[in-house]
């Protein structure tokens, strides 16, 4: 079997969403799993939880996910700032029991269980914050000259010279502040 190649790949709002989604979902199924006594299971879905967890988190930060081995969403994690530094040590610690719990055939203890299952709450309630944070969760958002404008994308679709325009301006406006200065200078 030949092992997976990193790389990632872009994400938009809606896929950050829809990732958030399935995180959620996985972690439903820790959750009752624990709750049921399975501990393996448990802690197995915690896993997946909390990988599915970094997909949004990394797409809403930096805009992609990755896609391959473990390390290349720790490598992408520690890069998004301080959301994916604290991502990246919550998963660090929650991919210790995905080999015990998936592949070990003795069973996992339960507070190896209930600690997986934190770590991957913890990972996708910090995705939801972010998602929620950047604007990314209920709508498009797109950020022009250091603002963020809910909705512009639909405002812009027959008219792509607005944005162009307002760089021009503040430009224009910048180089006026520039020569004001320096010739008051003389």
């Amino acid at each position: 079997m030949t092992p997976r190649r990193g790389s990632r790949h872009p994400v938009s709002p809606t896929d950050a969403r829809a990732y958030l989604s399935k995180a959620k979902t996985w972690l439903e199924a820790a959750v009752e799993s624990l709750d049921s006594g399975r501990w393996d299971v448990a802690a197995g879905s915690a896993v997946t939880a909390g990988i599915s967890a970094c997909d949004p988190l990394t797409g809403a930060l930096v805009g992609q996910r990755a896609g391959g081995e473990h390390d290349e969403a720790l490598s992408l994690l520690a890069i998004a700032g301080d959301d994916g530094r604290y991502a990246a040590r919550q998963l660090s610690q929650l991919l210790r029991f995905k080999t015990a719990a998936q592949y070990d055939p003795a069973p996992l203890p339960v507070r190896d269980a209930r600690k997986a299952v934190e770590l991957a709450r913890r990972l996708t309630d910090r995705a939801s914050m972010v998602i929620e944070r950047r604007g990314t969760y209920g709508t498009d958002t797109v950020s022009v000259v250091g603002r963020s404008y809910p909705q512009l994308p639909q405002l812009l679709e027959n008219k792509p010279n607005i944005v162009a325009g307002a760089f021009a301006e503040r430009r224009h406006r910048t180089q006026r502040k520039k020569s004001r200065s320096s010739s008051g200078n003389d």
